[in-house]
Formats: C-alpha cells, sequence, structure tokens
C-alpha cells in the first residue's frame, strides 16, 4: 500500500478513522501513501478511471458503490487477516472480525475483513419516556428498516447489549428489562446496552495485469 493513491472516506468521518487506524495497525502512516479524501460514489469513480489505487469503504454489506462499480470493472478485495486484527483491536477495541461472505461482490470465497459496531446514542438528559418509546419503536418496526436495507438484519435484541460504548439509559433498560421479562427462552443480561448493527470495512483495489503478475 505505500507510495499507493488510496480513498479513505471524507475527512474526519467514521470511515476515515477507520481507515487510518487500521492502516496504522499495519505499520503505514498517511505519509507513506497518497491521500485522497473521497466519499463512496467517488472513491468508485476514482478507481474506475484509474485516479486511485485503492479504496476504504465502511458499510452494511451490500455496498451499492461497489455492486455498481463491479459492473464491467475488475475489483479485488484485501483481506484483514483475523489474528492481525485481533492485535488492532487491543488498542482500537470497536473492531470485531467479520467475513464478507462469498457472492456478496464478485469474490468467489469467503473475505475476511474488520468490522464495526454501529450504536444508537442519544442524550443522557433524554426522558426515560421518550428513550423507552424510541428504542421499542426500533425493535417494533424492524421488519421496515430490514426491507429497507438488508444490513438492519444484523440488528437483534438478544445481541443489543453487546460491546457497550455508553453508559446504559434508563429507558433502554427499561425496555430490555421489560423484554427480558417476557422471554423467558432468551433472557437478556442488563450490564451493558447497545443497539447495533455490523458494518463491513472494505478495501477494495483495482487489479492491473502488472500487479497479477
Amino acid at each position: 500500500m505505500r507510495g499507493k493513491r488510496i480513498a479513505v472516506g471524507a475527512q474526519g468521518s467514521g470511515v476515515e478513522v477507520a481507515t487510518r487506524a487500521l492502516l496504522e495497525g499495519f505499520g503505514i502512516t498517511y505519509n507513506d501513501v497518497k491521500v485522497d479524501y473521497l466519499g463512496y460514489a467517488e472513491a468508485a469513480d476514482g478507481l474506475k478511471s484509474g485516479k486511485l489505487d485503492a479504496a476504504f469503504l465502511t458499510s452494511g454489506l451490500p455496498n451499492s458503490s461497489l455492486m455498481e462499480l463491479e459492473q464491467g470493472f475488475q475489483l479485488q478485495m484485501v483481506a484483514v487477516p483475523a489474528d492481525k486484527l485481533a492485535k488492532i483491536a487491543k488498542t482500537k477495541t470497536y473492531f470485531v472480525p467479520m467475513n464478507i461472505p462469498k457472492g456478496t461482490y464478485s469474490n468467489t470465497e469467503d473475505v475476511p475483513t474488520a468490522a464495526i459496531l454501529n450504536a444508537l446514542v442519544v442524550r443522557s438528559d433524554l426522558s426515560e419516556n421518550d428513550v423507552y418509546l424510541l428504542t421499542k419503536s426500533l425493535f417494533e418496526n424492524l421488519p421496515a428498516l430490514q426491507n429497507a436495507h438488508q444490513a438492519a438484519k444484523d440488528i437483534d435484541i438478544a445481541k443489543a447489549q453487546t460491546g457497550l460504548v455508553a453508559p446504559l439509559h434508563a429507558g433502554a433498560k427499561r425496555y430490555y428489562d421489560e423484554m427480558s421479562a417476557t422471554t423467558a427462552n432468551e433472557p437478556i443480561s442488563g450490564d451493558t446496552v447497545q443497539t447495533t448493527e455490523i458494518e463491513a470495512t472494505t478495501e477494495t483495489v483495482k487489479t492491473t495485469t502488472e500487479e497479477k503478475k
């Protein structure tokens, strides 16, 4: 990757933060690469036109920009090995291992990558009832979200309290406790809370004849 032209996401975005962390985990800094602060669509255009060598995209699967890009364009997803990610995650605890399933794009095999848990965060001074209703509405309307994007299928109330990034709001706790009481076969711990979905961090590189040799 050193010396390559890389789209790292919009400046200051979550994508850019994740990109910087992953690069540093592999001993690469922005001084070692040619950085372009581009969003998904611009990064895809840059790869297609040859202005970029690689791009980092963080999103639910599948990413529409990548799906469009692979139409008539040969792309390669670069794996992030789980053992290497485990070392990075010791200090960047928001990373978790994940596979991009085969067939998601043109990949014929699963591709190990880094994923990030998204959290629904509210102000601590919001009323208990407002946050209770927000949490309740989210889970009761999951089918609509899942119809809008299949990544929402990763939202599971049984896992919603995994990977705490902030204290549990009393309103969310009330809802989770309520659901725990009515779901005896799948009790939910009240120790942590986080309404999450997974975003995969995909590093996409343009494949050339020279690189194949």
